[in-house]
């Protein structure tokens, strides 16, 4: 029995707690519905009477627009007339003048104004023609009495009806200069009858226009018209109410019905009003409240429902949700773990790109010591094997370079910062350089080098000139490396409509296994690592060649057999500027390359005096001695305060600023240059390891001239030099021949002096004194000595003691 109880007590106790939230459910429900049917009643109020005195006032605009068109039409037309009177113009004419005017108003506005008339010159004048009855005085018309009354105003009669039309119209009058004569314009009142079916909110209720009288100009029911408020039963009640609003709402009963009204003062004196009764302005919320009565109460009735199966069935699923609960947990928390690793790696891939940015950066200023010295070895060092070694040390340079440029292309690429820039370029002039870049690499490996370019490509393209090269260069020279023998084919087209370059790279080469087809692009990967260990590269070439072409709107395809050849397939979108066919290619290439071995250009400029600036001795030293044998008279600082200094004292033909100098950077410098007009007219070339795309635009907005890459390369050095120096500070190559020949006769009857000195210095003012009486030898330590003298002789050997 106690169990039993227990049970019922508890049963109760679940009953009582399923049913306290379901009548809360019901207060609430029925709170909600209190209160949205308040806010449906009030926002409808709200929006009636904001459409209520938007529609008032649009018409009340139009009304005034229809007055203020006559008041318009009788000024220029009364002005014209009292002209005419001023200046003695006959009435006959002045009859002419209103019957035109009358013509032109009804052809501009239709019928809405049907006549100018008037008492002129002691008679009536009328433009339609209208013959008045006999006994007609025009002194005793409304029109001529208001007028009068007004002293030189345009005013408005009251509504009368016309003896001609028998409408129901109004008069825009006005007395003219001459206080006798009275011009007037008919104006209908059926433009203002047409304006009321403005007048309603969803086809209900009606409008009407009124004088101050309660006369109705204008009324939706046109039986109305010409009525008074103030004969209908409250009328004058309600006519008296409106005048006391003016402009705005009001609640009124007209035929025993609730009603609201909006009205609005207007020119004239007249009153537009809207009528809308409430039950026609408000059903739809009535009937709204209902519908959101029986949603409400079938959403209860289902709520109840599906809390009552719930409750049911709280028991059976309360272990299943705690289970769910737990696995959304340990989902969440697995979600989170791989948002940690993904910021985790986006920062590592970020540092990385940084990094290597960085440290292609860093690389490239000591890389510019390491090739400007070996130029140096090479100029001074003519036999073997020194040559040997210093030409090794350029070809391993060289290869460096390249692989910390695939390096930071890369490092931008992956922080996004890569941008094509699209310039107006040669298609013949890049074939060529990527032709003299490719071809001598693979003849020097026994390869066949089979170029074959259509020659309906267009000679002028649009487009990012140094990455199509790069492209090229990346495919031709990867086809290259990895053949050993056979050929390498070149097959470079045009294809018209979508605008495509398309190059095809085949080779005979060592071929691409099918399952590592899938590698080919990505970054860091080497296919076959053990077997092509020996051969250069990074594995980056191939990736930024396919981003690259990506970036272009283009594709890259690929295809081989393994052990048998690779070819590549590269399409990039290039605009045409110059349609004209290339022509035969290959005709054009030898007969460049025959001139660039007939023509060597040489720069010797003497009087030219050049600065150069930069923080690090080393780099002085080597554009120094890249310019040794130009004869140009150098000058060098190692800051941007010194820079100063010196151009405060002498002026110089081109200035080289390197970019990254400690205190004042290099762009700071130039700015204080440009501010103190040290050297307006001299060209000002940035000297930086910054070698990204675009770099030369960022450097020419800063203010540079132009840009030198370092490590510096002695022919883009020279075609700098070329460029801006003045042409009369270059010696011509008739001159240089003849100095040259000169030189030749007098150093054979010179005598040899072999000097030998570690310091550079002394050895260049030496060389500076003796070059004139003597043929020098200049070494630097005892060793170099011997081994000239092993091969040749010399009259004198001059020692540092």
């Amino acid at each position: 029995m106690e169990d039993k109880a227990k049970r019922d007590i508890e049963r109760k106790h679940k009953k009582n707690s399923m049913l306290i939230p379901l009548i809360l459910l019901f207060i609430f429900m029925t709170v909600m519905v209190v209160y949205v049917s308040a806010l449906m009643y009030r926002v409808a109020v709200s929006n009636s009477y904001a459409v209520m005195e938007d529609r008032v006032l649009t018409v009340s605009a139009m009304v005034n627009n229809h007055l203020n068109t006559a008041e318009n039409v009788l000024h220029v037309a009364g002005d014209s007339v009292n002209h005419m009177l001023v200046s003695g113009t006959t009435s006959a004419r002045i009859h002419e003048f209103l019957v035109d005017e009358t013509t032109n108003i009804a052809e501009q506005f239709d019928e809405n104004y049907t006549g100018i008339y008037g008492y002129i010159m002691g008679k009536y004048i009328d433009g339609l023609n209208w013959e008045p009855p006999e006994g007609y005085d025009p002194k005793s018309r409304e029109w001529f009495i208001i007028a009068k009354e007004a002293r030189g105003k345009v005013v408005f009669s009251p509504p009368y009806i016309d003896a001609q039309t028998g409408n129901l119209i109004i008069s825009s009058c006005r007395m003219l200069p001459d206080k006798q004569s009275v011009i007037a314009l008919d104006v209908q009142l059926q433009g203002i009858q047409s304006m009321m079916s403005e007048l309603k909110i969803s086809g209900k209720g009606y409008g009407f226009v009124c004088d101050e009288s309660g006369l109705i100009i204008a009324h939706a029911q046109e039986d109305r018209k010409g009525t008074n408020i103030s004969d209908m039963e409250g009328g004058k009640e309600l006519l008296s109410a409106m005048k006391e609003v003016g402009s705005g709402s009001f609640s009124y009963m007209l035929d025993d019905e609730k009603c609201t009204l909006y009205v609005n003062s207007i020119a004239n004196e007249w009153i537009v009003a809207m009528v809308v009764s409430d039950r026609e302005l408000y059903s739809e919320v009535f009937t709204q409240r209902i519908v959101i009565v029986i949603i409400c109460l079938l959403i209860f009735a289902m709520i109840a429902a599906i809390y009552y199966a719930g409750y049911r069935n709280e028991q059976k699923y309360t272990k299943q949700m705690e289970e769910m609960k737990l696995e959304e947990q340990k989902a969440e928390y697995d979600r989170k773990v791989l948002e940690v690793e993904k910021d985790a790696a986006n920062a590592s891939n970020k540092a990385k790109s940084d990094f290597l940015a960085n440290m292609s950066h860093e690389i490239r200023t000591p890389m510019n010591a390491i090739l400007g010295m070996d130029e140096m070895i090479l100029r001074n060092s003519p036999g073997d094997p020194i040559r040997k070694y210093a030409l090794d040390i350029q070809s391993a340079g060289k290869t460096l370079l390249s692989i910390i440029n695939d390096i930071l292309d890369f490092s931008k690429i992956e922080s996004g910062k890569m941008e094509l820039i699209p310039v107006e370029y040669s298609f013949a002039s890049v074939m060529n350089d990527v032709v003299n870049m490719t071809m001598k690499k693979a003849t020097d490996k026994g390869l066949v080098y089979d170029l074959k370019v259509s020659e309906a490509v267009p000679s002028g393209l649009l487009g990012d000139e140094i990455r199509i090269r790069q492209i090229m260069l990346n495919l031709i020279n990867n086809a290259i490396k990895y053949t050993h023998e056979g050929k390498v084919s070149i097959d470079v087209s045009f294809d018209e409509e979508p605008s495509m370059l398309v190059i095809c790279v085949a080779d005979t080469g060592i071929g691409i296994k099918n399952e590592d087809l899938g590698k080919l692009f990505s970054s860091f990967q080497r296919l076959e690592e053990d077997k092509n260990r020996n051969i250069e590269g990074t594995g980056l070439g191939l990736n930024i060649t396919q981003r690259l072409v990506k970036m272009m709107e283009g594709s890259i395809s690929v295809s081989s057999r393994y052990g048998e050849g690779t070819t590549f397939t590269a399409s990039m979108k290039q605009k045409v500027v110059d349609p004209t066919p290339v022509g035969d290619f290959a005709q054009n290439l030898l007969r460049l390359q025959q001139q660039k071995e007939e023509y060597k250009p040489l720069l010797i400029a003497p009087s030219a005096k050049v600065l150069i600036v930069d923080d690090n001795d080393m780099n002085l030293e080597v554009i120094e001695g890249l310019l040794e044998d130009t004869k140009i008279r150098i000058a060098t600082a190692q800051s941007g305060s010194e820079c100063l200094d010196i151009l405060r004292e002498k002026k110089y033909d081109v200035i080289f600023l390197d970019q990254m100098m400690p205190g004042m950077s290099g762009a700071q410098t130039l700015t204080e240059i440009r501010k103190e007009h040290l050297a307006d007219e001299t060209p000002v070339i940035a000297l930086t390891a910054d070698a990204i795309v675009g770099a030369r635009e960022n450097y020419i907005k800063e203010g540079f001239t132009d840009y030198l890459s370092k490590p510096v390369m002695y022919e883009a050095l020279e075609a700098l030099l070329h460029k801006y120096l003045n042409k009369d500070l270059v010696m011509s190559e008739e001159e240089l021949s003849k100095e040259k020949a000169s030189k030749a006769d007098a150093t054979e009857n010179k005598p040899v002096v072999l000097v030998i000195n570690d310091s550079k210095e002394e050895l260049s003012a030496l060389k500076g004194i003796m070059d004139d009486k003597f043929k020098g030898v200049y070494v630097r330590d005892e060793v170099s000595a011997q081994k000239y003298l092993d091969k040749h002789n010399a009259d004198y050997v001059l020692r540092k003691q």
